[in-house]
């Protein structure tokens, strides 16, 4: 979908310069997050194996297909089984729709339709993300109150001021279970979704982006006035300005917890998948950095500094021409839109070659 997402001729968008380098940003994390339906290095989270016999309870009728194979182990207590079955289908299907969201709120902010990229924006940085930030802090737990129990209370992520803590905590724990984690606070991801007071925050901007009129004290309409409906060119302006310094670390983030939750199902033997891993988490940390320039925020990324020392601490050897290469700044930001780096003598793509990977893995480590 990058084609669609991506701004290739500045001609072609209304969205103001200012903005593009960020949108382009967020079109390449969001192509990362949709490689669990493309990419072959993720079917694992499409099988599990089992092995049953025919001293299982109900065997008979499971190998006729009149019992539901998760019917079937739980009447069994195979729950390790149930755990992983579900944990893969919940993560594809949360995921599945938060990208369908995702995808349409990117695309209206493009075409500076704030107020529906906004309202778009609520059901998968809230709701789905925090169902997610469960699955990846204890699934064990999840499943549990998902399944075993199977009241919808007890996994409800709507939020209520009395699991104000309880979301800290999990966002917390899901932080610490983050490699490569650069750029993200417990407070900082919080606050960014859930504080009615942060005038940018999603909580309180989405909310007039979907209610016409509101009237908590955080973000109440103002008088004689209607949500948005009478903003005009400046004011949409003024969102986007908003919009494009709130969803862009909430997409780096999303899309660092799902590959968290679907590379735990790879085979700790399989190392080229584990390096392909620390690649395409390495790839999102130039992606982070390269945002932090775009939006000067020197506080959480000092670009100049991090690149610098990557820079430095990292020698590729082409096995072509046998030639060394110490990539710049410039190399890295090529490799965060073309997915390579290329020889200085013979433009062979240096990512070929898993000796350079295993560079790369070593200074992420």
């Amino acid at each position: 979908m990058k084609q669609i997402l991506f701004i290739e001729n500045e001609k072609d968008t209304v969205l103001p310069k200012e903005h593009h380098k960020t949108n382009n940003i967020c079109a390449i994390i969001y192509d990362q997050i949709t490689e669990i339906f493309t990419k072959n290095k993720y079917k694992t989270l499409y099988e599990t194996n089992l092995s049953f016999n025919e001293n299982n309870l109900k065997f008979e009728e499971f190998q006729n297909g009149e019992m539901h194979i998760l019917d079937f182990l739980k009447e069994n207590e195979l729950n390790d089984d149930i755990e992983k079955i579900l944990t893969k289908h919940i993560l594809l299907s949360i995921s599945s729709d938060f990208v369908n969201f995702v995808f349409e709120s990117l695309s209206c902010a493009k075409k500076c339709k704030s107020t529906v990229a906004y309202a778009l924006s609520r059901k998968p940085f809230t709701d789905e993300l925090f169902l997610l930030e469960q699955l990846l802090v204890d699934r064990k737990d999840f499943i549990y109150k998902f399944f075993h129990i199977g009241e919808p209370k007890n996994y409800d992520p709507s939020y209520k001021h009395d699991k104000k803590e309880i979301i800290k905590e999990t966002i917390e724990n899901c932080i610490s279970k983050l490699k490569m984690n650069f750029f993200h606070s417990k407070d900082s991801i919080y606050e960014l979704r859930y504080d009615k007071s942060l005038e940018r925050g999603l909580n309180g901007v989405s909310n007039k982006a979907l209610h016409i009129v509101t009237i908590d004290k955080n973000y109440k309409t103002a008088e004689q006035n209607l949500n948005f409906i009478f903003s005009k060119q400046e004011d949409i302006f003024e969102q986007l300005n908003d919009y494009y310094s709130t969803i862009p670390p909430l997409l780096f983030y999303t899309a660092s917890v799902i590959d968290e939750i679907a590379f735990s199902f790879t085979e700790k033997s399989d190392s080229e998948n584990k390096s392909r891993q620390v690649l395409k988490q390495f790839r999102r940390l130039i992606g982070y950095i390269l945002y932090a320039e775009a939006n000067k925020i020197t506080e959480i990324a000092k670009s100049n500094e991090v690149l610098n020392f990557i820079s430095e601490n990292l020698n590729f050897i082409c096995e072509n021409c046998n030639q060394k290469t110490v990539p710049t700044r410039d190399d890295f930001e090529y490799f965060f839109y073309a997915n390579s780096i290329n020889c200085k003598s013979c433009f062979s793509d240096l990512l070929k070659f898993n000796r350079n990977i295993d560079e790369i893995c070593q200074i992420s480590n």
